[in-house]
């Protein structure tokens, strides 16, 4: 665990300042992520970076204090993740948790933030149970859910001819609800999946998954894992050409660090969902820039996500004048959502984060016109479009609101 100070401006006069009511004299957020796992590329130090440049954008203190960044590894176990929680809460005096690359862990984590009433925005999970069965008035969801991400590909892939889905999919809780909310949206579209497999988290070897999908008549063979996992199956997938003879392939997830470790070459044609396109516009390549500098890496969706987080959870101790988790999470509720990752976005009282996304293609090397230049977007999605609306959540926070 590693322990990062920001203070702004001279240390007395910080102390001096008037009007700070924090309760514990300090602002204390700890990076909760995959240090060493299959999801550190996408999380791990990056995401410690990002809310790093948050703290930097907020001027270092808050309410006169300095705010202090930890971080910790949760081993993608939910057991490590729960017990870094509570005593991050209970003893040493973190006010928020972010980020959480696994589903499993932020669940955990999101129970220990409730039953301590602490908050945890998490940037690096999309199961929708965090917002929907399993809501909190103490957990926001910032990048995405599972509901947006397979409505943003399967509906609009669809509509483009892509009718028949064979599915390639980790065998776990979340990789099931995310291909049901695929199926859901296939079918609301016209859509049919002709066959799908199941394989364990961890595989290396997708030949026998791949060439059922090759042989079962599908438009599009949609991936349905993360991680090495996903790169494993696109490297072979493409080793066999699925691609170039004519299938669609399509992703739950992928970013663009993944993206630069298996190559053009290996991700060319690939359609997915995101959050956060580097190049955007200006404001987002000059974030990527000091992200770079700083990190000595792209950054992925997710640690924009966890910048955005940050941020807003800072500009909401600021707004309410003390660090007190109920009043900040009404603050952040309160206010609009604007910075280099999102604007205009909003937070529903179920907690999940409401803003637009990108559906992409990532291009062929022929196609690259700079480094790290991976991704064309297709369309841009409006998070009313792309997200569960409030009246269908089974949240009670939603229903009492």
């Amino acid at each position: 665990m590693r322990k990062v100070s920001f203070v702004a401006g001279v240390l007395a006069a910080m102390m001096a300042a008037t009007g700070s009511t924090a309760e514990d004299g300090s602002v204390k957020i700890g990076v909760l992520t995959d240090m060493s796992g299959q999801n550190s590329n996408f999380g791990g130090k990056g995401s410690v970076v990002a809310a790093e440049l948050a703290v930097e954008d907020i001027g270092g203190s808050a309410l006169g204090h300095p705010i202090e960044i930890v971080s910790a590894d949760h081993r993608n176990k939910p057991d490590v993740g729960a017990s870094i929680a509570r005593q991050w809460y209970e003893n040493d005096g973190v006010d928020l948790i972010v980020d959480i690359p696994s589903s499993a862990v932020a669940l955990a984590v999101a129970g220990i933030a409730k039953d301590t009433k602490k908050l945890v925005f998490t940037s690096g999970s999309s199961t929708s149970r965090l917002v929907e069965e399993d809501c909190s008035p103490y957990t926001a969801q910032w990048t995405y859910d599972s509901y947006a991400l397979a409505k943003g590909v399967a509906g609009t892939l669809v509509k483009e001819g892509g009718k028949k889905w064979f599915f390639i999919t980790a065998d776990y809780a979340a990789g099931h609800s995310i291909e049901g909310a695929f199926e859901g949206f296939l079918t609301a579209e016209g859509g049919e999946v002709v066959g799908g497999v199941r394989h364990p988290v961890g595989t290396t070897d997708y030949t026998s998954y791949l060439l059922q999908g090759q042989a079962s008549g599908a438009d599009v063979i949609g991936i349905i894992n993360f991680g090495e996992d996903s790169i494993n199956t696109l490297k072979q997938a493409s080793e066999f050409g699925i691609a170039d003879a004519g299938q669609k392939m399509a992703v739950f997830f992928m970013s663009d660090p993944q993206i630069n470790a298996a190559g053009l070459d290996v991700m060319k044609g690939l359609v997915f969902v995101t959050s956060f396109v580097w190049n955007k516009n200006e404001e987002t390549r000059a974030w990527t820039e000091r992200f770079k500098a700083k990190a000595g890496q792209m950054p992925s969706d997710f640690h924009a996500s966890v910048y955005s987080a940050t941020l807003s959870y800072l500009k909401g101790v600021n707004a309410a004048g003390t660090d007190e988790a109920d009043a900040v999470m009404a603050a952040v509720k309160a206010a609009p959502v604007d910075d280099m990752y999102a604007h205009g976005g909003r937070i529903l009282p179920n907690g999940l984060h409401v803003h637009d996304l990108s559906l992409v293609e990532v291009k062929s090397p022929d196609e690259q016109k700079e480094e790290g230049d991976n991704m064309k977007i297709l369309a841009s999605i409006a998070g009313t479009d792309a997200f569960r609306p409030i009246e269908d959540s089974v949240c009670d926070l939603a229903k009492s609101n």
